[in-house]
């Protein structure tokens, strides 16, 4: 490629050194830096890059004596080409160690020209050498011995013949340097003493209340940081570094409507600063207002002004479309080069990287609940909006007003409606308590009745039972005394109703007591009903003071329990029905063999006269004893042919009486 064609020459003598050396062509390289260095001696990459092909270079470490001496001749050459160079100067004091007494001659070359014209930027250029403690202790002591001697002659430490009185003036810078240099090395206390006497000496100075600033800052004292920074600003009202740095200031004490006056003084709009700054892209002021939000615990407005932010870098990321032709149109390869390398690691740019820590930081604090709005005092809160979001906020707290008392209204009276429903609904209930308990009221009388009813036609069917019973035995004593009066034996006979009366007595009791029994079970339901019923109208007392839940459950389970003793008298019921059946057939049981027996003994009555008369016809002369004899074979005859519907029991009881009978006449 000819060179004729690249009108950037810089650019092109750039990197060809950098190509050279990467080849290991130092000689080569080093002559084309020293070009370079020539165009532009103040420029540390030249002579960084040169260093490295010279082999004199300081990388973080320490050089040898033999480096030194090097790097000694070196600048020396280009001290005397440059000698209004300050970087050539710096250099000296970045390689050359403390201990080398030519340190000590460069510090003092370099330092007495920036303080005799007062440069505020002195102590800035020399904070690359602040990293070495003996070399900050030689700074502390000549700036100290400057201050004394000056105070005392106006003359430098080493005086010159030719050397002319210095100005009041530096005695004032030397301060202003010592303030910075303890400022450092945090001695506040010192340093609030030298700015304070740098002040005295001349107040009308702005940088000296910029320093003292910094210091209230660095002791943690915002809100005296940001009066003195702007005090400062008010001296120079035309300065826009000034602008900025006391609207960094006010945003660090959290005077954010103060801050926002401060900065609309340099917006074209200053009615709409906000938009003028957000068109400029100004992401300093968006950070710092951000983080003062976020302290205040504004999390919604500070994640607006960090989300414009990220929308700036987005807007910057998608520009470099437009840019791509208009760099292919005028052939600024370099710039679009430049562009490229730029939109590769614009996410890693300090501001991108800080507003998206904030963002991170916002929602985890809002996660955690950290966020409490009424933490904020609304006074504080008005104070530090505007007057347009002042206006919005104070028509929105009238309008959230408006809507409470609203719903405070709708509240009461739905309240009032509940009221009054459940009033109906207690009185609904009262009623249908009252119903129901005229129900079982009525239920109750009418089961009294029934069983009433039913007692006394058991009674009816008792009566009737015990009159048949007596009819029969009439009839049985008629039939006896008509067979005594047919038969000429009285005694046998008498016999005979001294025992069917026994047994119809033993019946009798038999039947007493198994109603005895039967009254007494039924006595026994009814006491236990009684009991029941009592226990739950102490249940249903005990329900009433409880709330309407309670008492639907209980009167529910009340229905349950009424359901399954009803249940349990129908069953008592039908066993008492089943019992009367069982007795009832009982009776009729003993009835038939009543009946049995009765005809058996018709017939022995009946067969017994036709008997004796046969044996008064046989044998009418017979003794008494013979007659007995007789008797005793007839009725063992007779016992013969009685039927086999007896059971071998009753034979045996009708024996022993006949036996019985038989031995009362020979008695």
């Amino acid at each position: 490629v000819k060179e004729k064609y690249i009108t950037d020459k810089t650019s092109l003598l750039e990197k060809k050194a950098n190509s050279l050396f990467l080849l290991n062509r130092l000689d080569e390289a080093k002559e084309i830096y020293e070009e370079l260095i020539r165009k532009n001696p103040e420029n540390h990459d030249y002579h960084r890059e040169y260093q490295k092909t010279a082999g004199i270079y300081n990388d973080g470490g320490e050089l040898n004596e033999e480096q030194v001496n090097t790097f000694i001749e070196t600048y020396e050459d280009f001290n005397e080409k440059y000698p209004r160079c300050n970087t050539v100067k710096k250099l000296f004091l970045d390689a050359i160690p403390a201990d080398n007494d030519k340190f000590r001659e460069k510090l003092e070359i370099y330092l007495r020209p920036g303080l005799t014209k007062g440069v505020p930027s002195l102590f800035k250029t020399l904070k690359s050498i602040y990293k070495d403690e003996a070399k900050v202790k030689v700074i502390g002591e000549i700036i100290d011995g400057y201050i004394s001697s000056l105070s005392s002659t106006n003359y430098y430490p080493t005086k010159e013949e030719d050397e002319l009185q210095e100005p009041p003036s530096t005695i004032f810078w030397c301060k202003y340097f010592l303030a910075q240099h303890k400022t450092f090395l945090n001695d506040f206390g010192g340093a609030l003493q030298a700015i304070n006497e740098a002040i005295d000496h001349t107040p009308t100075v702005i940088e000296a209340y910029c320093v003292k600033a910094e210091i209230y800052k660095k002791v943690g004292d915002l809100q005296k940081a940001s009066d003195l920074i702007n005090y400062a600003r008010s001296l120079d009202l035309a300065d826009r570094y000034l602008n900025t740095k006391g609207t960094r200031y006010l945003l660090r004490a959290d005077n954010v409507e103060e801050a926002q006056k401060v900065v609309a003084l340099f917006a074209r709009d200053s009615e709409n600063s906000q938009t003028n700054l957000y068109d400029m892209q100004c992401v300093w002021y968006e950070h710092e207002e951000a983080e003062s939000l976020m302290r205040r615990k504004q999390y919604g407005r500070a994640l607006k002004k960090l989300f414009d932010t990220k929308d700036h870098f987005q807007v910057i990321f998608e520009d470099q479309i437009d840019f791509h032709f208009w760099c292919l149109r005028k052939n600024a390869l370099s710039a679009y080069i430049s562009l490229l390398k730029l939109e590769d690691e614009i996410h890693s740019h300090k501001y991108y990287f800080m507003a998206m820590n904030d963002i991170v930081k916002c929602y985890l604090d809002l996660y955690d609940e950290s966020y409490d709005p009424n933490s904020v005092d609304e006074e504080t809160l008005l104070a530090s909006m505007n007057p347009s979001q002042k206006k919005k906020y104070l028509k929105k707290k009238r309008r959230e007003k408006l809507k409470e008392e609203e719903e405070e209204k709708k509240r009461k009276e739905e309240e009032e409606r509940k009221r009054k429903e459940e009033e109906e609904e207690k009185k609904r209930k009262e009623e249908e308590k009252k119903r129901k308990e005229e129900e079982k009221r009525q239920k109750k009388e009418e089961k009294k009745k029934r069983k009433e009813e039913e007692k006394k036609r058991k009674e009816e069917e008792k009566k009737l039972k015990k009159e048949k019973k007596k009819g029969s035995k009439i009839k049985k004593n008629k039939k006896g005394s008509k067979n005594k009066i047919s038969t000429p034996k009285t005694k046998k006979s008498s016999s005979k109703d001294l025992i069917a009366s026994k047994k119809s007595e033993e019946k009798e009791q038999n039947e007493e007591k198994k109603d005895d029994i039967v009254e007494n079970n039924e006595e026994s339901v009814v006491e236990d009903k009684k009991v029941k019923i009592v226990e739950d109208d102490n249940k249903e007392k005990e329900v009433e003071p409880k709330k309407e839940e309670e008492i639907k459950e209980v009167e529910k389970e009340e229905e349950i329990k009424e359901s399954v003793d009803d249940k349990k008298e129908d069953s008592k019921e039908e066993v008492e029905v089943e019992k009367e059946k069982d007795n009832k057939g009982l009776e009729d049981n003993t009835d038939k063999k009543e009946d049995s027996k009765k005809e058996v003994e018709v017939e022995k009555e009946i067969k017994e006269p036709e008997v004796e008369k046969e044996q008064e016809i046989k044998e009418p002369e017979d003794n008494d004893e013979n007659d007995g004899k007789k008797e005793i074979e007839v009725q063992k005859e007779q016992e013969i042919k009685e039927p086999e519907v007896e059971k071998e029991q009753e034979i045996k009881e009708s024996e022993d009486e006949k036996e019985q009978e038989i031995k009362e006449p020979e008695d």
